[in-house]
């Protein structure tokens, strides 16, 4: 399933396109999630470590969350909900499975 919403992202900005968003408003589904993501790792850092399967169990809930929002959600709060849920989803599922690789 994280293999395919990783894969699915990319088809994420397709979606806005498709929603009526211009190429730099999608733009800032990706830079939210980024920033997200930049943000919580050194967060993370100094909070301790998680259980990689913990970690990686919420990793698997926020990406769900994220795809679910897409359903409800409309104009801008559709780039950054979504976004920021994607950025959890990157620190908390794809940081420890790199690390346990």
């Amino acid at each position: 399933m994280n293999a395919a919403a990783a894969i699915a992202g990319t088809f994420s900005l397709i979606f806005f396109i498709n929603r009526g968003f211009s190429y730099p408003e999608a733009v800032v589904y990706v830079v939210v999630a980024v920033g997200t993501t930049a943000f919580l790792c050194p967060v993370l850092h100094q909070w301790g470590s998680m259980r990689p399967r913990t970690s990686i169990a919420l990793g698997s809930i926020f990406v769900g969350l994220n795809y679910g929002l897409f359903l409800v959600l409309d104009g801008w709060m559709l780039l950054v909900i979504p976004g920021i849920l994607f950025g959890f989803y990157m620190a908390f599922f794809w940081v420890p499975y790199n690390e346990l690789l």
